[in-house]
């Protein structure tokens, strides 16, 4: 199959509304409907993810990115996997606020990645602020050391980082006191 000068191949694991599952497997030109019998679904995913965020395609990286969220489900080195390359796509102007969102639905399986999201609640963008606040609330006690930063948002004249921080903020404590 040829998009925009570019060859689709590959394996897609679907799911239908009504709980029905199956993979589209696009090979020679020929897209198919088969259904899905692998028991690795996730990772298989999650691994063709990782391949595609760190592809060439500017396009591709940021769908990547968003869609790493699967990662939550697949193995504890994966997770590992998918957190590294979430924390690297941080460093793309383009994959920022991408990366910081699947960080922060990550929760705490991306807790290590706290001390290279934690400079990304002082830059002058306010989307990159509160998607930082959105990403360290989620991550657990480990998000314990952006306490100060956060609390210096609380008075951020843009609201969305001011929101955030005060959420951010509730979450951890929320998690630190067990509630």
């Amino acid at each position: 199959l040829f998009r925009s000068g570019r060859r689709l191949e590959g394996r897609v694991s679907w799911q239908g509304e009504d709980g029905a599952t199956g993979v589209l497997v696009a090979a020679n030109s020929v897209v198919t409907d088969e259904p899905d019998t692998s028991d690795t679904g996730v990772d298989d995913d999650v691994r063709a993810l990782l391949v595609a965020v760190r592809g060439s395609d500017a396009e591709m990286r940021a769908i990547a990115v968003r869609e790493l969220t699967c990662a939550s489900d697949a193995s504890e080195q994966l997770q590992r996997e998918t957190v590294s390359a979430l924390c690297e796509a941080l460093n793309d102007a383009k994959l920022t606020k991408r990366a910081l969102e699947s960080l922060g639905e990550l929760g705490v399986t991306a807790a290590k990645a706290v001390p290279a999201v934690i400079p990304l609640l002082e830059p002058p963008d306010p989307q990159v602020r509160y998607w930082a606040t959105f990403a360290v609330g989620r991550m657990g006690t480990a998000a314990q050391t952006a306490i100060p930063l956060l609390q210096k948002l609380t008075t951020d004249a843009d609201y969305g980082p001011r929101y955030g921080a005060i959420d951010a903020l509730k979450r951890i404590e929320a998690e630190t006191s067990g509630d």
